[in-house]
């Protein structure tokens, strides 16, 4: 029987029971692996980490606790050495020196063991033994030595206890020339005098220190003695003198005082007037600024106001020949005499539009049908009315409100002849003509009243007058240009001409 015939299948060969058991007895390592550990450092029994490892023939890697019970159950030899083989010592070397949870020495010899992927941390931020830079310094030193470093350090600040002025280096020379550091006097021998002070003890307070009298300055005494012994001097000898020269000293400080004031009260009001002058040349110079702003805001408004004016004259002036022109025009336009011709612009876009609803019936201007005659219009919708919607165009006539309805008889009597001007060059031309009879009812022809005071609601004509498909032929629709003229010009050109055709149609009185 081959070793590792026993071992082929070892988990699943047991029973439940003896799984059972086996859990209890599991002795691999139970802990939460960062990262995770391989499957080659798993037990294959307990599925735990290796622990006391060893390698069977077949490459099985398990607890020696494991393994134990298992040999039992299954009759197999206890004796290790025939069955398996310790994991090899090399391999195991080999693995420490990589191994992230494996224990290894500080660097810094301070006794502690941490994982290695711990080491780095470690040794940068809790090893004790850890050099850093003394920021004062500079000196390298332990972490652990850092106080103790502080206390000795030379660049260490601290604050004088005399003056408190901080950030003194410990090995500069402060309290040598520290003005409050205090000292003893070498004449009384009197302790605690700041040396800032010393030279005013000595002039002023050192009873040992000899003085000449104060007098001996302006030449009147030669008396030299101790501070003690100056008060005493001066109240027997220099007191009458003392009082004269403080009466003469009073009046000059009174007299002092006042030329002060009055010299204070000049500067005031010089400065007051000063103030003043400048506020008011500041003001003139506002107001004037303002003043030439204005007028020349009133030259410029003057000369816009004459221009307007004279751009008034001209618009009245072209109004009025305006008006002329126009009532040349209507009269020329309204009166035809017994023909009138309505000449219909942009036929292409007149039929767009009545197509799509946005105008779909054209009135003519009014017209007269004779000097004094009776005023009518014509109505016409190019896509149709009623039943020739979409098939014939439908013309029709209005009667108008004119000047002279009241000398005219009515209802309206004549007959009409309605044609579509047939608009080619040659001599044979086939205009669409119809003619409106005038009917008995009165309603059509009759003279227009209120509430239709200039186009009468009521109107003549034909429904069906003639295809749409036939007022777009050439003769009908014509074109400015001729077509040999019109195709030699560039396509968008003739795009835009063709919508300048234009359609005539003729109204024949008949009598």
């Amino acid at each position: 029987m081959p070793l590792y015939a026993p071992f082929g299948h070892i988990p699943n060969e047991l029973d439940s029971t003896s799984r059972s058991e086996l859990v209890e007895e599991l002795k691999g390592y139970d802990e939460d692996f960062d990262p995770p550990l391989e499957k080659k450092h798993k037990c294959s029994i307990c599925h735990l980490g290796l622990r006391e490892p060893v390698q069977t023939e077949c490459g099985h890697r398990l607890c020696r606790k494991c393994l134990e019970p298992l040999m039992s159950l299954t009759g197999v030899d206890t004796n290790f050495s025939t069955y398996y083989s310790q994991v090899a010592s090399d391999t195991l070397e080999d693995h420490s020196h990589k191994c992230l949870f494996f224990c290894v020495e500080c660097e810094h010899n301070c006794g502690v063991q941490p994982e290695r992927k711990n080491l780095q941390y470690h040794m940068e931020s809790e090893c004790l033994l850890r050099k850093i830079l003394c920021e004062h310094c500079g000196d390298a030193v332990s972490w652990c030595e850092v106080e103790k470093h502080f206390g000795s350090c030379l660049k260490y600040p601290e604050q004088c206890n005399e003056c408190k002025q901080e950030g003194i280096q410990r090995g500069k020379k402060h309290f040598g020339s520290c003005l409050k550091y205090p000292e003893q006097c070498n004449e009384c021998k009197q302790e605690g005098i700041q040396r800032g002070k010393m030279k005013f003890h000595l002039q002023h307070h050192c009873p040992n220190v000899k003085i000449k009298c104060p007098f001996n300055h302006v030449g009147l005494c030669e008396f030299e003695g101790f501070q003690s012994d100056a008060g005493e001097h001066l109240v027997e000898e220099h007191l009458s003198q003392i009082m004269d020269l403080m009466k003469i000293f009073l009046i000059y400080h009174k007299e002092v005082m006042q030329r002060n004031a009055l010299k204070e009260t000049e500067v005031k009001l010089k400065d007051e007037n000063n103030i003043s002058f400048e506020k008011q040349a500041n003001w003139n110079q506002r107001l004037e600024s303002e003043v030439g702003d204005m007028q020349e805001t009133l030259h410029e408004h003057s000369n816009e106001i004459d221009l307007l004016r004279h751009q008034l004259k001209e618009t009245l002036d072209r109004v009025h020949k305006l008006k002329v022109e126009v009532k040349l025009l209507q009269q020329g336009q309204q009166l035809c005499n017994g023909q009138y011709i309505w000449k219909i612009e942009n036929m292409d876009r007149c039929c767009q539009d009545a197509v799509s609803g946005v105008s779909p019936v054209m009135y003519s201007p009014g017209f007269y049908t004779s000097p004094c005659g009776y005023k009518m219009c014509l109505r016409i919708n190019l896509n149709g009315v009623k039943s020739g919607v979409g098939t014939h165009v439908a013309l029709h006539v209005h009667m108008m409100r004119g000047d002279h309805d009241k000398h005219l008889e009515w209802p309206f009597s004549k007959g009409f002849t309605l044609s579509i001007v047939d608009q080619s060059e040659g001599s044979l031309q086939y205009h669409i003509t119809k003619t409106v009879v005038t009917k008995p009812e009165p309603s059509v022809f009759q003279r227009p009243v209120p509430p239709w005071d200039v186009i009468s609601s009521e109107y003549s004509g034909y429904e069906n007058f003639a295809p749409i498909d036939k007022i777009h032929m050439p003769q009908y629709s014509r074109k400015h240009l001729p077509s040999r003229e019109l195709s030699m010009m560039k396509r968008e050109t003739q795009e835009a001409l063709r919508q300048l055709c234009h359609l005539e149609l003729k109204v024949l009185k008949v009598t």
